[in-house]
């Protein structure tokens, strides 16, 4: 009975470990045409934050655009992205 209980345990730890690894490495694309990852976040967004967020900006990250300089909203290279506040994002789409 202890055996079954120990099968019981392993295999969870194997589920929850693929389901990790499922939702870390699948991406897709949204309807409005960037890439998102398995726990539905933007990709763009968080390599921004990892690669080019630092402590030198005033405001929260939530609060700034990203924006991607080649147009391209599949291309998420921190060489392509661009960390704007909402008004300069405005300005650099001409609204």
């Amino acid at each position: 009975m202890e055996l079954l209980i120990w099968l019981g345990v392993i295999a969870i730890i194997i589920w929850l470990i693929y389901c990790h690894y499922k939702k870390t490495t699948s991406r897709h694309t949204d309807s409005r045409g960037y890439e998102r990852d398995g726990y539905d976040k933007l990709v763009h967004r968080n390599v921004a934050y990892r690669q080019l967020f630092n402590g030198s900006y005033a405001k929260r990250f939530g609060s700034y655009d990203i924006r991607h300089i080649d147009k391209n909203k599949l291309n998420n290279h921190p060489s392509n992205l661009k960390i704007l506040t909402r008004d300069e994002h405005k300005k650099e789409h001409g609204f």
